[in-house]
């Protein structure tokens, strides 16, 4: 009997340890803390002007990749040649950010070329500041949505949800464009 009860807690104690570890492994460091909502024309788009939407880069006449960042619309709703840039909801899975981050592979994958790229006399090529691309972070996490509260995509009606056995996410995907709008 005596052996029986220490047999039980030790695989008590046991199994709280391998699940506080599990728990541990699985904090990417990467969640939006609950707070002021990032506001795209306040917070974002000047942070874009600055690095990103100059002359021979991604402003509404250059396009580079055809992608536009001079303004929500552009930003969200029409993505570049490659499709969405953006997941609302999602920024370690979001093209863009993938770019811009030069910082932790806990927010997202580096995906080259690295962005801002140096264009003088516009930008010099030295990476956003940690807080510039954790305020970007915060407001794809938060939905990247406009100033009026507005998510891209949410009333596309031609979709196709796709599964995928070696993801948890489901994609949704406009059927319109063939963009992933969604992860799930």
């Amino acid at each position: 009997m005596k052996y029986k009860v220490i047999f039980i807690l030790s695989a008590v104690c046991g199994v709280l340890a391998l699940n506080s570890i599990n728990f541990m492994g699985c904090d990417s460091g990467t969640t939006t803390q609950l707070g002021e909502p990032v506001s795209f024309n306040r917070d974002i788009q000047p942070i874009l002007a600055e690095n990103c939407s100059f002359p021979g880069c991604h402003n509404s006449t250059d396009k580079q990749a055809g992608f536009d960042l001079t303004s929500w619309e552009s930003t969200m709703l029409t993505g570049s040649t490659f499709g969405a840039e953006i997941i609302p909801y999602n920024a370690s899975w979001s093209h863009m950010v993938k770019h811009i981050n030069r910082i932790d592979t806990n927010i997202s994958p580096f995906l080259e070329p690295l962005m801002p790229q140096a264009l003088m006399p516009y930008s010099n090529g030295m990476p956003l500041p940690p807080n510039q691309l954790m305020k970007i972070v915060d407001w794809i996490n938060q939905g990247a949505k406009n100033d009026n509260g507005q998510v891209a995509f949410q009333n596309i009606t031609n979709k196709a949800f796709i599964t995928n056995q070696a993801s948890d996410f489901v994609a949704v995907v406009n059927l319109d464009n063939n963009h992933l709008v969604r992860l799930i």
